[in-house]
């Protein structure tokens, strides 16, 4: 909201209700609505290289930001993988992958080649796997594979199995091993159906007992396990979850704070980044067991809700090395979690109204949310929500908020403050005129800041008061016209008094003011267009002093920093990379950060002055947010409130803690594919002579917000420049090489704006043909000077006949094209005649001679007439809006004719990025080829390509009509009056660029020009 809406605008019994009350995590989802091959998810992993890779119950699947790359089995295909129900994955040293499926086995995937190894159970092999029902996988502190199935444990040595079950092993309850997990020391443990949990102690297997598990059989279906530190959290199957100590096996047992059923199934367990551990259950949703809890708090699915979890029912957890938590669903797909929660009136919980104007999180984590025209809340911890509005508070539009002495809290609003002590409920206010001493000079308070522990400044939209809040005493301080040291102006929205005791004082067309605890009346600092240190505009919306004692000034124009050498301002603003120059509200983390929000999104900036801005689509409240409505908590966390709720966040989390790197995920030629699984590891490919054309298409592994992301590509060796490529066009293809070395570059851009310093290098080298060898030159110059010597002068008469004859047929080639272009002058020419003129002759018989209205109609049909003439002569949209809106309304027109096929546009944009000569000489290529296609293809489709990437442009024109037989020079087309292809060859000759034409009898024909660079295009003038 603006500011200067905000005041413009302006002119609580308390309501308690019962709610559970979580943290508002939000999700994104994906589904096979978005490529993943089954909503059916059992394990998650993120490998070396920082792809995802999903278990389902049909096949396994690659993330690649945009998509999915699916692995499934192939009856045909040996080398696939043995089965489509995948349920484990483990990524070992050498970046292989090894996958357990439910009824095929074992499988190993070679990622250079591509190739699936199996390994299956085989009754005559006591080496064997121990059952093709693979259940989990774990690599031993020593790097030994362990597998657990439906009948019993097995160690891969790397040639054969080593079986582990009750028969070998009595102290082995169940053959039927659910999980496994290894801890800190390298052990591994297991969690078996009905048999308990147990430890491998140097291939020493022993038991653990649970608490109670004797007398409670569900404690020994243990389904999931998490090492941490120094334990092993252990989930059952409706005992609920377990810390087992590593070193002594002690256990303490956490039980559900609301136990859905009580049979609920713990299906797996993580550690958030922030400390939390989560559990995932069959049914109950997400638990969360925060840091000294005893129970176990679920946060449910919610109908509606786009933005909760997708079902109850979880298979898998796993947060990934940038703090995203995914989960996998038993028929509900993937979810990964936004750093950012999110409040409004549709969360849960939810608040009265989504304009949050204010915002503290107090030393309980009770987050107060001011609304404007709601009053205030109060989110607690214990499953509280409170509400407070008028007449407990003086007004239900909140305005701002700050914490008061004690555990007390300051409410600023549109009709006086308040000072609310949470503990009792009670209420002190002052209002304007209601005091003794005067009371407050207006009921509009914007802000509020301590100055010592009895004594506050109050901004009022009046003026600014100093209240003694022990004695009631209030002092008003305003702008005296007389006085060029008083305040500057009385309509103060911000205040602050720093270390030093300066007092800061913010107005709205005032600027800043600035009163030295020394010294009487204030210091004005006022924009000056003349001065580039001055204040960049003069409503300042807040004042903040950061941790090394610098002040930060918040303005409508931009942020400023205050030299206080020079008494000078140092201007941030968007053309430094701020989002937006309306800056609300400044707030510092612990890394010494400065976090903003703006009127189109938030923006973070470090102490080396990088800026990093995120916006709605990383998940905010919205783009635009609140004055007032920003706070740091106790936490660490930050809170920012806009029109559309307000966003909680820890830094670290909504940073990422590494850069995000690009990856290739797809690399062909005309008769080479590589193996997707392959392009992770590639550093160096060889292109043979007959390649054609090299393919490639890459990504970026920040998964958080993919469509966001940003890249530049670059060719050493072909390119001097880097080209930029968006979230949508993240491929590329290079033709004709020369023989020599490249190396490919990709970079990316992350969510929040800012390049990674990670780079993806491919060497490549191309292999020239013979041809263009040194031994082929050499041995071609030797023959060229015994053929020389021989054939010379025959050579030379025989070269000048060329010569004169193309020359002659260059001048043919002119002159005809000039002819045609006189009749068709001559034909344009007899339009006007025959049609508008004598429309108009027509007009003129009808003024003269009728009254009967049939006037307007016929000059409107001459209008129209001379407009479509006009049309073709020039496209009237062709100048200010470019190539590909010419082309469109050139199609659309063309659609409306009984005789016209069916026409396909793919189109990109070019706006005004291509010359308007190279502009208007595609477009005649496009018009002249679609009338030939109208003339001549007799054809039921034809599709119009438009390709614009940086300075370079394609444009094609494909039928599937009759086609014809191209001739071997266009003079040929000439001698036969047929100009349309010879005047469009000359079009693109002018320009300097390539033509092709391919057709052929009953084939159809596709025309092609190619502009390498439009910028240095020859000009041509119609």
């Amino acid at each position: 909201m603006m500011i200067r809406d905000a005041v413009i605008a302006l002119f609580l019994v308390a309501c308690v209700s019962q709610s559970a009350f979580a943290r508002q995590a939000q999700y994104r989802h994906l589904s096979v609505d978005d490529g993943l091959s089954q909503n059916t998810v059992y394990d998650i992993l993120e490998d070396e290289h920082g792809f995802l890779w999903f278990a389902t119950q049909d096949g396994l699947n690659r993330y690649t930001g945009y998509g999915f790359d699916v692995f499934n089995h192939d009856p045909s295909d040996s080398t696939s993988i043995s089965n489509g129900w995948v349920t484990s994955i483990l990524e070992d040293v050498d970046g292989d992958l090894w996958i357990g499926t439910h009824g095929g086995g074992l499988n190993h995937l070679d990622r250079a080649t591509g190739v699936f190894h199996h390994f299956k159970y085989s009754d005559a092999d006591s080496l064997s796997l121990p059952d093709d029902i693979v259940t989990d996988l774990e690599f031993d502190g020593d790097g030994h594979l362990w597998v657990s199935t439906y009948s019993g444990l097995a160690r891969w040595s790397g040639t054969d199995f080593t079986r582990y079950s009750i028969a070998s092993h009595a102290v082995l309850e169940s053959d039927r091993i659910m999980v496994l997990e290894t801890d800190a020391k390298g052990q591994v443990w297991l969690g078996t159906d009905t048999g308990g949990l147990y430890r491998v102690t140097d291939e020493h297997i022993e038991r653990v007992v649970l608490p109670e598990a004797r007398q409670n059989p569900d404690l020994n279906i243990v389904l999931s396990l998490f090492a941490n530190e120094d334990v092993i959290w252990a989930g059952t199957a409706g005992g609920g979850v377990f810390e087992v100590s590593i070193q002594d096996q002690t256990s303490t047992r956490f039980a559900l704070a609301q136990p859905i059923t009580t049979d609920v199934r713990i299906l797996s367990i993580t550690r958030e980044a922030g400390g939390d551990l989560l559990i995932g259950s069959d049914g109950a949703g997400l638990g969360r067991l925060q840091s000294g809890q005893r129970t176990i708090q679920y946060e449910k699915a919610r109908v509606g809700d786009a933005t909760s979890i997708s079902t109850n029912a979880i298979n898998k957890l796993m947060t990934d090395s940038h703090g995203a938590l995914w989960i996998g669903h038993a028929r509900g797909g993937i979810d990964y979690s936004i750093p950012f929660e999110f409040y409004n009136t549709g969360s849960f919980p939810s608040i009265r109204d989504n304009h949050v104007t204010g915002l503290l999180e107090d030393d309980v984590g009770a987050i107060w949310v001011g609304t404007d025209g709601g009053g205030l809340e109060r989110l607690g911890p214990g499953n509280t929500y409170t509400s407070y509005v008028t007449p407990q508070i003086t007004h239900d539009r909140i305005l701002g908020l700050a914490a008061g002495p004690g555990s007390q809290l300051w409410v600023a609003t549109g009709g006086g403050l308040n000072l609310l002590n949470p503990r009792t409920g009670g209420v002190r206010k002052w209002q304007q005129g209601r005091e003794a001493s005067g009371g407050l000079i207006d009921n509009r308070v914007f802000a509020v800041a301590a100055s010592g522990e009895d004594v506050v400044w109050v901004a009022t939209w009046g003026g600014l008061n100093y209240l003694n809040h022990v004695t009631g005493l209030v002092e008003h301080i305003r702008d005296d016209a007389a006085s060029d040291s008083s305040l500057s102006n009385n309509r103060v929205i911000s205040v602050l008094e720093d270390s030093q005791q300066r007092l800061w004082v913010g107005t709205l067309g005032g600027g800043l003011n600035l009163k030295h605890a020394d010294r009487d009346g204030f210091i004005r600092f006022r924009y000056d267009p003349q001065d580039e240190t001055s204040l960049t505009g003069d409503i300042v919306a807040d004042v903040m002093e950061s941790s090394d004692g610098t002040i930060w000034i918040a303005t409508a124009d931009g942020l400023n920093r205050y030299d206080e050498d020079t008494s000078s301002f140092e201007r941030i603003t968007r053309d430094d990379g701020l989002p937006n120059n309306t800056v609300y509200g400044i707030v510092e983390d612990d890394a010494g950060r400065l976090w903003m929000s703006t009127n189109n999104g938030m923006a973070v900036m470090e102490q080396d002055r990088t800026i990093r801005s995120f916006y709605a689509s990383a998940g905010l409240q919205s783009n635009e947010f609140n004055q007032g409505a920003f706070a740091f908590a106790p936490s660490g966390a930050l809170l920012f409130g806009g029109i559309n709720g307000f966003n909680r966040f820890r830094p670290d989390q909504v940073l990422r803690q590494n850069e995000p790197r690009a990856a290739l995920t797809s690399m062909s030629t005309s008769d080479s594919t590589w193996p997707v699984s392959s392009l992770a590891d590639l550093k160096h490919i060889e292109l043979r002579p007959g390649y054609s054309s090299l393919d490639l298409e890459f990504t970026s592994d920040d998964w958080r917000s993919p469509q966001t992301a940003g890249f530049e590509i670059k060719l050493e060796g072909a390119d001097e420049n880097w080209h930029f490529r968006t979230a949508g066009q993240r491929f590329t293809s290079y033709s004709r090489l020369k023989g020599g070395e490249y190396t490919f570059k990709v970079r990316t851009r992350g969510s929040d704006g800012t390049w990674s310093a990670n780079v993806f290098e491919l060497g490549i080298t191309v292999v020239p043909p013979f041809s263009e060898t040194r031994l082929f030159q050499l041995l071609l110059v030797f023959g060229a000077i015994l053929l020389l010597g021989g054939i010379g002068y025959g050579w030379h008469l025989s070269r000048l006949a060329v010569l004169e004859r193309k020359q002659e047929e260059q001048r043919e080639v002119h002159r005809r094209l000039m002819d045609s272009r006189e009749a068709e002058r001559l034909h344009m020419a007899r339009d006007l005649h025959d049609g508008a003129v004598q429309d108009l002759y027509g007009i003129r018989f009808s003024i003269q001679s009728s009254k009967d209205g049939e006037t307007d109609n016929m000059v409107q049909g001459v209008i129209s007439e001379l407009r479509r003439i006009c049309s073709e002569l020039r496209p009237p949209v062709l100048a200010p809006f470019g190539l590909e809106r010419a082309i469109r309304a050139h199609a659309d027109l063309l659609v409306e004719r009984d005789d016209s096929p069916t026409i396909q546009l793919d189109l990109d944009e070019d706006g005004q990025s291509i010359p308007e000569h190279v502009r208007l000489a595609l477009y005649r290529v496009y018009q002249e080829s679609m009338a030939n296609v109208l003339k001549h293809a007799n054809a039921a489709s034809t599709r119009v390509r438009l390709r614009v990437v940086g300075p370079e442009v394609e444009l094609e024109i494909e039928d599937d009509g009759s086609g014809f037989s191209p001739p071997s020079t266009w003079i040929e087309l000439g001698r036969k009056d047929h100009f349309g292809l010879l005047g469009l060859s000359e079009r693109v000759a002018a320009l300097g660029a390539i033509l092709q034409v391919h057709s052929s009898p009953g084939n159809g024909t596709r025309i092609t020009v190619r502009v390498h660079n439009v910028h240095q295009a020859s000009s041509h003038h119609d």
